[in-house]
């Protein structure tokens, strides 16, 4: 809301902001070499983030993910990436990177380039929580 429309506002009035539960980034910072805890934050998703940007945004963490195994530092990695990571966030990467292998990493990057693939050739019914479960399960210890 601008400034301009909240100085019009009463003095009695109270703005609140209500922000939803960044329930996709809980499931990206989930995803661990145990699918267990992965599956279940995929399914606390609304209908709307599944159906939005989920094999992309999987993409991209895997991405970071492979990039924090090779030891990349914050800045080389911001500009492989190509947008700036804040140093929080590329240490809570770091941190998750440590459970995987690169062999497991690269095997899982590939596979959801394919399943995005996939979808936008239209070579498969399933919809990108299904790939995604499937990738999961594939990729991942259950």
């Amino acid at each position: 809301m601008s400034l301009v429309i909240l100085k019009k506002l009463p003095k009695s009035a109270i703005v609140e902001t209500f922000k939803p539960e960044p329930k996709a980034f809980w499931f990206l910072d989930s995803i661990t070499p145990n699918s267990k805890i992965s599956l279940t934050k995929l399914g606390s998703l609304d209908q709307k983030e599944k159906n939005y940007n989920l094999l992309p945004s999987l993409a991209s963490r895997v991405l970071l993910l492979t990039l924090a195994k090779a030891n990349l530092d914050l800045n080389s990695s911001s500009s492989i990436c190509g947008y700036n990571l804040q140093s929080w966030q590329w240490e809570k990467i770091r941190r998750q990177s440590q459970g995987f292998s690169h062999a497991t990493l690269k095997a899982f990057f590939n596979g959801i380039l394919k399943a995005d693939m996939m979808l936008k050739t239209g070579t498969t019914n399933l919809d990108q929580e299904s790939l995604a479960s499937l990738l999961l399960i594939k990729y991942l210890k259950v």
